[in-house]
């Protein structure tokens, strides 16, 4: 049986027909549900247990809420200050070197960069980082299609690869939006 948007589908046989993609047929994907909190401290905590569990049970990449390491508070000091989070994301990083079996992670962050035309020095985006096992910075994918005043739109489709199995991140609120999930 398959189900797509409450129409089902029952399917007697499935026939494959040309060249097998090379693909992967499945993830080990877990996902790290948190409170939104406005507290580096107790978000990096929640995380790093988050990360010690999907270790243990063999998770290959492990998702975090939208700014779980700031906790979505964009106008609140914990989001605006750069040298506090850039602490707890080194401690992070320090912590998935450590862990033995550790995922890949995605964690969300607020971030910053030049942009040429604005009138402000340094943009804040609402990004989502993914941490290879290692703990180095893989991709920095920023919100899309941002809803909140305080953080810049992102420009770029958000997309990295698992163990071989092609991913495309979108963070809240650019799942609305159908060019961010139809066009990867």
């Amino acid at each position: 049986e398959i189900a797509v948007d409450q129409t089902e589908m029952w399917m007697r046989r499935f026939v494959h027909r040309g060249a097998v993609s090379g693909i992967p047929e499945y993830l080990h994907l877990g996902g790290w549900q948190m409170p939104n909190v406005a507290d580096l401290d107790v978000n990096l905590s929640s995380i790093c247990r988050g990360l010690a569990k999907a270790a243990e049970s063999g998770v290959r990449l492990l998702v975090t809420p939208e700014t779980s390491l700031t906790g979505l508070f964009p106008k609140h000091a914990v989001t605006r200050r750069r040298q506090p989070i850039q602490q707890a994301e080194r401690k992070l990083r320090r912590f998935i070197c450590d862990l033995p079996n550790a995922p890949y992670i995605l964690v969300g962050v607020p971030t910053w960069q030049s942009v040429p035309g604005h009138q402000i020095k340094q943009t804040r985006y609402n990004t989502c980082r993914l941490y290879d096992p290692d703990g180095h910075i893989v991709l920095t994918g920023s919100k899309i299609h941002s809803c909140e005043s305080e953080f810049w739109h992102g420009y770029r489709l958000n997309e990295f690869e698992v163990d071989g199995v092609p991913i495309a991140m979108h963070i809240c609120h650019d799942s609305r939006y159908p060019d961010t999930w139809t066009l990867p």
